[in-house]
């Protein structure tokens, strides 16, 4: 009896075990969370993210926490965010008779596992009774070696894994995984892409009428089309301030462009998918890459010279600056905009043709874009560099470095000789009258402006001046030679002022 007791408890010992290692919690480094103001882990399991705030569950005192996403470490959310995208595919992949029939499969199988561990202890049993003395011995490695076999096969089975429904997790994230392979190679083909790209639109008549509703907000922008493309007309002039912010200046100052009739910003309505995407941090450093739904255009996050102009302190307080041509435009997604349109909304339109937004917590691609639950592509501003369209995806036609076509600016003065100044920062920018502004900057504590204006015969008339009115000791003046005794200067620009008249009202001071 003795030898029978080792015997039944042998057996029940590895039945307990493969049991346990059937049943056993999947315990992995997710379990560790870390905080970007903590040194130490977290030891918590993930509940769920409401697209706000992350739910966690404290191990050790099983009390549900509460964190934003912006406190965990970048690998720490992307997990996160990874969970929450699996469980919404779930929520809309699984019906319930699917979920029922894998937990049916499983719960089969737990039941196969467990007459299998009950047909061994009884067999064991009787080879014990029945068997001679001199053979009990090769019944207890004949069990052994039964149970070191059953336990392989558990092993190498389907394991049945812990928390609700984690079984079908599993299945989710390997085509999830898949689907994101497709998903982030930037160099895809057209997916399909001929439909109209814009959440929620069911017709091209919608769209387009879902297009203009986007820059309904602007006053000082038009929407027309014809069947491939809607034009954009504006005089990029944005209702906000301009300049105040920038410490890298190149006196130039803003004038408003004439985006207007032929000379307008031209969209595709069906934006196609290119098979091989532009890397922007070499290419397409002339012109505008997107037009923002102010009418303003958006530039290369890099200038002209392949330097990132908001790194290099060139932009103001509203991701923008004024070129060459004293034409104001963006070098950043103008995120602010939110606060007038409304999160959720295009802000701007590539010139390929796809809408930009503003920033996600949703996983993005290498062009920081992504497809939403329609399979539309957008693209998003990103809190990283090059912080908007390291690549552009849609098909483009590129002549000379820019996208073409685009429209073209009318400078007045011309800039071969403007310089930077040295230590200037911009402070203010005035509105002194109808199209007659100030432009105020600082060098060592002195104020100096450009006072400008034109009049209806479209004369531009540039003056500059210290704070106490001198001419003198002026660190640049505008197109006149450094050396010059002159602090004024005038030219005429019929294209640059026709239909354009800036009054007080529509300034953005």
């Amino acid at each position: 009896m003795k030898k029978l007791f080792i015997s039944l408890t042998f057996l029940i010992f590895y039945s307990v075990n493969l049991n346990a290692h059937e049943y056993r919690i999947h315990s992995h480094e997710s379990d560790k969370w870390f905080l970007q103001e903590s040194l130490e882990p977290l030891e918590a399991k993930f509940i769920s993210y409401d697209g706000n705030s992350v739910f966690l569950k404290e191990l050790k005192t099983n009390i549900v926490l509460n964190y934003d996403l912006s406190e965990f470490s970048m690998e720490d959310q992307l997990l996160i965010l990874k969970r929450h995208k699996i469980a919404e595919k779930i929520n809309r992949k699984f019906s319930s008779k699917k979920i029922e029939r894998i937990i049916n499969k499983s719960f089969i199988a737990k039941k196969y596992n467990v007459f299998l561990i009950v047909f061994l202890i009884v067999f064991s049993f009787l080879i014990f009774q029945f068997l001679p003395n001199q053979n009990k011995t090769l019944s207890l490695i004949f069990s052994f070696l039964s149970l070191s076999f059953l336990i392989f096969i558990a092993c190498n089975s389907e394991e049945v894994i812990s928390g609700p429904n984690e079984q079908i997790v599993d299945q989710v994230s390997n085509e999830d995984s898949q689907n994101d392979a497709s998903s982030d190679n930037t160099s895809s083909a057209n997916n399909n892409n001929n439909n109209n790209n814009n959440p929620q639109i069911s017709s091209e008549d919608d769209y387009l009428e879902a297009i203009k509703t986007y820059f309904d907000d602007f006053s000082e922008v038009t929407i027309t089309n014809d069947d491939e493309y809607f034009y954009v007309n504006s005089y990029s002039w944005p209702e906000h301030q301009m300049g105040v912010g920038i410490t890298s200046w190149q006196e130039q100052v803003p004038i408003p462009q004439n985006y207007t009739g032929d000379n307008s910003w031209q969209i595709p309505l069906k934006p196609e998918l290119s098979v091989s995407p532009i890397d922007t941090s070499v290419n397409l450093f002339r012109g505008a890459i997107a037009i923002a739904i102010n009418g303003v255009p958006i530039f290369n996050v890099l200038n002209n010279r392949g330097e990132n102009a908001y790194e290099k302190g060139e932009l103001d307080n509203w991701g923008g600056h004024f070129g060459r041509g004293d034409d104001y435009h963006y070098h950043m997604i103008p995120t602010h905009l939110e606060d007038i349109v409304g999160k959720n909304q295009p802000l701007a339109f590539g010139l390929d043709g796809f809408p930009v937004y503003g920033l996600t917590n949703e996983p993005l691609d290498n062009a920081f874009g992504r497809y939403d639950e329609n399979g539309n592509y957008m693209y998003h501003a990103s809190s990283d560099s090059p912080y908007y369209m390291p690549y552009v995806v849609g098909k483009i036609n590129i002549i000379n470095d820019g996208i073409e076509p685009q429209p073209s600016q009318n400078p007045i003065r011309p800039s071969n000789g403007f310089k930077p100044v040295a230590g200037a920062t911009v402070t203010g920018f005035f509105q002194t009258g109808t199209n007659a502004f100030s432009f105020e900057y600082t060098v060592d504590g002195i104020k100096y402006y450009v006072n400008y204006n034109w009049d209806e015969d479209c004369k531009f008339t540039f003056t500059y001046v210290d704070e106490n009115g001198g001419t003198s000791n002026l660190p640049h003046n505008g197109s006149l030679q450094d050396d010059s005794t002159e602090n004024s200067e005038s030219f005429v620009n019929q294209k640059a002022c026709v239909d354009v008249n800036l009054n007080s009202s529509n300034t953005g001071d």
